[in-house]
């Protein structure tokens, strides 16, 4: 079980800071995992917070995570994604084409940033890849993510994927297996295990995750890779569909191992509209689009039983629509596979805190201190636009409720009602979020003069 408690962190002032994840009157939960929504103006360090938690949760640095009880504190399954290009989610791969400490089995990042200041469109589909070809994930292509992943785009849900082998067939030929024990004994750089052109070409492994691969992979899937890369020859197609995976060229198991490795890369993947029959690549998608589709695939198989999942300004992009059925799809697929492991998402969006599933906890960061609360049961947008974002205007369905509850008990001259007492705090805060020019700033003045305050005295 893997369930945050709280984490202490220095902020980007260098700061110390303690946030708590889960509100202490949340009901208990049903569905087998925590949620926690963060929210905070820019500024609050949302950003670092995920950051540092990363690096509690993977590398153990000065920060220092919590767990509720039961936690499993050993080992953490974390997956990261974002909505933003920009995000500041730790990278794998540091300045120079090293590995950075963040090269760790352990921690799995959906998104375009690959290097400092470089991005690529391919990268969150082969991290996909990476947990997709999994023989032990092959039931999932019959989950109901898997369909409306495609679905949601437009897309027919059987695509083609085109991957190029990175080394030649004039290269020498190597041993993979001594590379990587080499690797694993310490050695940095795979140009120092071996010296030809695959320490060029192949991608720069920690020792960790060298480690990781000799044991996550047999003997025959090295074999069969080394042999796939200096066969030669045109593209390797593989086509995923609901059915699984169809490939005539190599098992599953080896091309995710190349991918792993970075002996093979992703060149292409066609796709064929609902509409038309005619194929396009799929990074013809709009942003939003593959954004949603990347996202959803790379969730659904990428999640384990007990994994932390990590979501940052996921309504970028986004239509309003699609924010609420990116959050719904989210919840639908950690019901499915998450048993006890916990989802936290950053968001400016009132829209994603508004999908929060009744007993989630929602953080509210400020740049000194955060407060949190527990979602009730039927919150709109609109009442959570004003409780955790602080802004309220005279077009917010729940602010005119609010003022229109307090004007009716006025009518009837019922100023020490227990109801009209209540609703004075939340006027109080209403009047505070509105802008200078708004009409429904007189009317709450009204509401909360010094006569009115005369008259609930009598």
């Amino acid at each position: 079980m893997a369930v945050i408690e709280s984490l202490k962190f220095l902020d980007s002032s260098e700061i110390s800071r303690h946030v708590n994840f889960l509100s202490f009157d949340r009901k208990e939960i049903q569905r087998g995992f925590e949620a926690t929504f963060i929210t905070g103006q820019n500024g609050s360090n949302k950003s670092t917070l995920l950051r540092e938690l990363v690096a509690a949760l993977t590398v153990d640095e000065s920060s220092s995570v919590a767990y509720i009880a039961n936690s499993n504190k050993e080992y953490n399954h974390v997956l990261c994604m974002s909505g933003s290009i920009a995000d500041r989610f730790p990278l794998k791969e540091s300045p120079g084409g090293t590995r950075s400490k963040f090269d760790v089995p352990e921690y799995a990042y959906i998104g375009q940033r690959v290097g400092p200041n470089i991005l690529s469109k391919r990268a969150p589909l082969e991290t996909m890849l990476s947990f997709a070809l999994d023989s032990e994930k092959s039931t999932r292509y019959q989950s109901d993510f898997f369909r409306h992943a495609h679905e949601i785009v437009g897309i027919e849900s059987l695509v083609e994927f085109y991957f190029q082998r990175r080394i030649t067939k004039s290269d020498k030929p190597f041993d993979l297996i001594k590379i990587l024990q080499k690797m694993a004994s310490g050695v940095n750089t795979l140009k120092e295990a071996v010296d030809n052109k695959i320490g060029r070409k192949l991608t720069k492994l920690s020792q960790r995750t060298a480690t990781y691969l000799l044991e996550e992979f047999t003997y025959d899937e090295f074999t069969e890779l080394e042999n796939l890369i200096h066969k030669g020859g045109s593209r390797l197609r593989v086509v995923i569909g609901e059915g699984g995976i169809d490939s005539v060229s190599c098992s599953p198991n080896a091309l995710r191992l190349g991918l792993l490795t970075g002996a093979i890369s992703l060149s292409d993947a066609k796709v064929k509209s609902l509409s038309e029959s005619k194929p396009f690549s799929i990074f013809e998608l709009s942003s939003g689009e593959y954004h949603m589709y990347t996202s959803l695939l790379g969730l659904g198989f990428g999640i384990t039983e007990s994994s932390i999942v990590l979501i940052d300004e996921p309504e970028n992009s986004l239509h309003p629509q699609w924010q609420r059925e990116f959050m719904q799809s989210v919840f639908t697929i950690c019901e499915g596979i998450l048993k006890n492991g916990h989802l936290v998402v950053c968001t400016h969006s009132p829209l994603i805190v508004g999908t929060a599933v009744e007993g989630s906890s929602i953080v509210e960061l400020s740049k000194t201190e955060s407060k949190i609360s527990s979602v009730r049961f039927g919150a709109s947008s609109d009442e959570l636009l004003l409780s955790q974002f602080g802004v309220g205007s005279s077009r917010n369905n729940f602010v005119i409720d609010t003022v229109q509850r307090a004007v009716s008990l006025i009518e009837r001259g019922d100023f020490k009602n227990i109801e009209f007492l209540k609703l004075i705090p939340e006027l109080e805060k209403i009047r505070e979020s509105l802008s200078i020019d708004d009409p429904l700033t007189e009317v709450i003045n009204v509401i909360l003069d010094d006569e009115a305050n005369d008259i609930r005295e009598i």
